[in-house]
């Protein structure tokens, strides 16, 4: 009688590899929570982003009518938006959301990536968070 050995299988199941945190530099990240009660999107659609620029550490956002952009600075979990300069068109209704959104990127002193979120902070308060635009 010819019996074959019976083998053990060795196969490692398969699990999901955790989602690796996309980096701070060179995305462009849409913002998708602003902390205070007003819509994190301009009532004409338009999407409010920001990006840090690989090289010369300087940054570029949309605020849903003007454009601006500065000098960052990290270190460690610590960033600092700093010099900003935006263009000065007139926009209504999104006027008071895009005021709103500038001065908080200037007081963002800390920030986070989970996954593919960036949660910016002053101290422990969230001020914006944003998803990584694919």
């Amino acid at each position: 009688m010819g019996c074959s050995p019976k083998t053990k299988s060795t196969a490692t199941p398969v699990t999901q590899q955790p989602k690796k945190d996309v980096s701070l530099i060179g995305p462009k990240w849409q913002l998708s929570k602003i902390n205070d009660d007003m819509k994190p999107q301009p009532s004409d659609g338009q999407v409010l982003w920001l990006q840090l620029l690989l090289g010369g550490e300087q940054f570029s956002a949309y605020g849903g009518c003007n454009s601006g952009g500065g000098k960052y600075k990290i270190e460690k979990d610590k960033l600092t938006l700093s010099d900003m300069l935006s263009t000065q068109m007139f926009c209504e209704p999104n006027m008071k959301l895009e005021k709103s959104y500038f001065t908080k990127l200037q007081m963002t002193n800390r920030y986070e990536i989970k996954g593919n979120t960036l949660s910016l902070y002053f101290d422990k308060t969230l001020l914006l968070e944003f998803e990584a635009a694919e």
